[in-house]
């Protein structure tokens, strides 16, 4: 991961002079089917209860994120890390 944000920022800086942001969007856990197959219900509501928002993630917030980063409202926003992840990393 951190090899990861560090491509995010040199990125950042060598192609925003072409107009390019380059960001990272880092999600924590997700209501998905993959998450279903790989836990239990009952390991999966231990986790939440451990999340400041306790709850998994929607796709759809991801998919929100990225949409508003990909926007023209977010074009003065470059090198940065997104954790959507309910404050998981928080704890």
């Amino acid at each position: 991961k951190a090899g990861l944000l560090g491509l995010t920022r040199a990125g950042a800086k060598e192609l925003g002079l072409h107009g390019i942001t380059v960001n990272a969007v880092c999600p924590g856990l997700f209501d998905t089917e993959l998450t279903h197959a790989n836990a239990t219900e009952e390991r999966l509501n231990a986790v939440k209860q451990t999340f400041p928002i306790p709850r998994l993630g929607k796709p759809e917030e991801v998919a929100d994120l990225i949409c508003f980063l990909a926007s023209e409202s977010a074009g003065y926003i470059t090198g940065a890390s997104f954790d959507i992840n309910g404050g998981s990393l928080m704890i």
